[in-house]
């Protein structure tokens, strides 16, 4: 008998997370049959041999490369054998429940193409896990960092809120169930005819952002994509990319130059950076190489080499565009 879903798991050097997490699934009673792949990028941490040991019944698949988060979930759904494909962070923790909630809701909506759950953080606190696509404004909101400076008031939210996007308001609410843009994909679940027919993840997003170009492709396909509040996970956030350091940055950018690029052609692309260069970051960075505020010499080579990582990443990102 085939499992109705199939759990894909990416890891790069996170096996104390990843054991959490694989314990997490494992140890509650779940009324769906499922499989876990986990798929490690040439971990050097001993990943391999704790799912090995603790967790014979896990399908692992071992790259002797660190090929990408999409690359690696691309191979998982190669080998899956269900109905539905719940692709997953190793730094999260599935709560009771949450796996039966996002089937029976997949079921219940046959043009759901994907959905996706609340999150919250290793403290209790919310996480952000709705998305608008990649407009111009939310863009804007993002590079000037508005969300740290404009007060969490009603009168901000209702008329300000469109900054970050029409799906996402500036403080929106985790309690409603919502036909949104883009779901995080920490944890997001998706219907394995809709993944199939959107060519799967794009591998050209090695490291972030290839949840919002998935979720574009769907709809794109005449799928829904949805938010739900009922299952939950938390997400302990950010244990692969504590490796990267300033590179990190650098990805993020990339990622945003890379989804303009797909989505909106090389005209879009241009608008981006003209945005991107009003980012108080950019600013900073300016400063800090011009030593007008920042004079501690190991800050401003921090700094430099960031601007160049950047410099890579436009000239990489314009290639998509030609």
């Amino acid at each position: 008998m085939h499992p109705l879903m199939s759990i894909s798991i990416a890891s790069y050097n996170t096996k104390n997370v990843l054991e959490s997490c694989l314990q997490s699934i494992l140890q509650h009673k779940i009324d769906v049959y499922f499989e876990v792949i986990v798929v490690d990028n040439a971990s050097t941490d001993g990943s391999v041999d704790m799912v090995r040991i603790k967790f014979p019944s896990v399908k692992l698949i071992c790259n002797e490369t660190n090929r990408g988060f999409a690359a690696a979930h691309n191979q998982a759904f190669s080998e899956s054998l269900g109905k539905y494909f719940f692709l997953l962070n190793s730094d999260t923790i599935v709560h009771v429940g949450t796996i039966d909630y996002l089937v029976k809701f997949m079921g219940k909506h046959p043009r759901c193409g994907a959905v996706g759950c609340r999150m919250i953080d290793g403290q209790g606190k919310e996480i952000r896990t709705v998305h608008p696509d990649a407009g111009y404004l939310w863009i804007l909101g993002n590079t000037l960092r508005l969300k740290r400076i404009l007060p969490s008031d009603e009168f901000t939210q209702k008329n300000l809120g469109w900054l970050l996007g029409r799906h996402y308001p500036l403080y929106a609410s985790h309690d409603v169930a919502s036909k949104v843009d883009v779901v995080d994909g920490a944890a997001i679940l998706v219907r394995n005819k809709a993944f199939e027919e959107a060519g799967g993840l794009d591998d050209d997003f090695f490291f972030g952002s290839e949840d919002g170009q998935l979720c574009f492709d769907l709809r794109q396909n005449g799928w829904e994509i949805w938010y739900i509040p009922e299952a939950t996970i938390t997400h302990l956030m950010h244990q692969s990319r504590q490796q990267i350091g300033y590179q990190d940055l650098s990805y993020n950018i990339r990622n945003h130059l890379l989804l303009f690029a797909k989505q909106r052609g090389s005209v879009g692309l241009l608008k981006f950076l003209m945005l991107l260069c009003l980012s108080t970051r950019w600013f900073e960075c300016l400063l800090a190489l011009a030593g007008a505020h920042l004079t501690r010499s190991n800050r401003r080579q921090a700094m430099l080499e960031q601007l160049r990582a950047y410099g890579k990443v436009f000239r990489e990102t314009l290639t998509f565009t030609r």
